[in-house]
């Protein structure tokens, strides 16, 4: 398959197969989020520093980033919260604002770390 064969299918919107990409030295895959730069040097030395701690679990309470984000935006830290996804901020609002009476709709979990 051409490069050009490549755009042209994509731009009629036909869905491409990751197998029949083509190659072409060089060829940066934005589909996939390639990008042509590599990390600078800080992003690479940051990575390897949390590369080495990748087996343990981080803190979970996010003290340092909220105390990062308060200064920022010049808020109180009691004023904000970090969750691990939407489905997690669902629950904290549902648990502040709902009672044993409420009804509501709430999103069943389609993807699974497990």
């Amino acid at each position: 398959m051409k490069l050009d064969g490549y755009l042209a299918v994509r731009i009629d919107g036909r869905a491409l197969q990751h197998e029949e990409f083509p190659e072409a030295p060089g060829l940066i895959r934005l589909d996939l989020n390639e990008g042509p730069f590599p990390p600078a040097k800080a992003v690479a030395e940051a990575m390897g520093e949390a590369a080495r701690r990748a087996h343990r679990y981080p803190e979970n309470s996010a003290v340092a980033l909220l105390g990062k984000i308060a200064a920022k935006l010049q808020v109180p830290v009691e004023n904000l919260v970090v969750a691990g996804g939407t489905n997690e901020l669902i629950a904290i609002s549902a648990t502040l604002f709902l009672d044993q009476d409420s009804k509501s709709s709430y999103p069943v979990r389609l993807l699974s770390a497990t």
